[in-house]
């Protein structure tokens, strides 16, 4: 599986090789996936690292993760969305620490297989996919305006270019 980078509506994706991070705190709320080994995390200086599979971290909650250069999936959840509001709910998970959202959780871990990550649209269908897997009772599309995939779409086509803004409305 190769490296990407999925920047959507409610839910930004990462999958690849991470160095280990010291502690910090960030405004996105994560869910992340050890995909081929356990993620190992710590909530202070002074806390035990513990093993995770799969973890959740709050938004605004101090951390240091070790990934010792391994690949891993990173579900990024905007705080404010209707998402990352019944992500909490369905899966009981608190805003106040490091926790493991149990097995289900985890099965959105599936919808990574196969993809590329060459596609603005194909990107955006699995961030959709996720949301759908994880919360099945949401029955919305998170799929973004198709104007916007075109113009994605170009400037993928052409990164060299600098596009003006008449040109890409």
């Amino acid at each position: 599986m190769q490296n990407f980078l999925i920047l959507g509506n409610q839910l930004t994706l990462y999958v690849g090789p991470l160095p280990d991070i010291s502690l910090h705190r960030h405004s996105a709320s994560a869910l992340c996936l050890g995909l081929q080994a356990p993620i190992q995390a710590r909530g202070t200086d002074a806390s035990p690292w513990q093993r995770y599979d799969q973890l959740f971290v709050p938004a605004g909650v101090e951390h240091a993760l070790a990934f010792a250069g391994q690949p891993v999936a990173v579900l990024f959840f905007e705080k404010q969305s209707r998402l990352y509001q019944q992500l909490l709910l369905r899966y009981n998970l608190s805003t106040e620490h490091l926790s493991d959202p149990g097995p289900s959780a985890g099965n959105w871990l599936t919808e990574l297989k196969g993809l590329t990550g060459r596609d603005v649209q194909e990107g955006e269908a699995l961030l959709g996919q996720i949301a759908m897997r994880l919360l099945p009772e949401t029955g919305e599309s998170n799929h973004a305006d198709p104007r916007v995939l075109k113009v994605l779409d170009a400037m993928q086509a052409q990164p060299q270019r600098n596009f003006t803004t008449q040109e890409l409305s």
